[in-house]
């Protein structure tokens, strides 16, 4: 389950199109502000599920492992996206450098990769 890293560098076709997305300053704070709201309630809900886990055992246990596991891998993926804010890289896949579209970061916007290589991600842990 290994995403290229933020920091690989791009194959040499991708590095013209890396130049940050200039369509998406005005909405930047908008983003950054839901992103920020999302980590918090991540940030308290690993802070719940490990407190309640440590009163549940078997199956109950498993069930609040799972949705811990979830809740740290939600909480990666905007960090990761706030990061890219940063450098100026917020808002183009990790893998293919694509620009992603508007809709899919109003929607979710701790996405880092497009749907074709979200796809491809997604296929390769089956």
């Amino acid at each position: 389950m290994s995403l290229p890293s933020v920091l690989s560098i791009p194959p040499p076709s991708t590095v013209a199109s890396l130049r940050p997305r200039t369509d998406l300053a005005p909405l930047l704070p908008e983003l950054r502000k839901a992103l920020e709201q999302q980590r918090s309630f991540r940030v308290e809900q690993i802070a719940e599920l490990t407190e309640v886990v440590r009163h549940q055992t078997g199956v109950r246990a498993q069930v609040v492992l799972a949705l811990r596991r979830g809740a740290v891998t939600a909480l990666a993926d905007i960090d990761t996206a706030l990061r890219l804010m940063e450098v100026g890289e917020y808002g183009r896949c990790r893998v293919c450098a694509t620009a992603l579209p508007l809709s899919r970061l109003e929607v979710l916007p701790a996405a880092t990769l497009c749907m074709e290589c979200q796809r491809q991600h997604e296929c390769a842990e089956v």
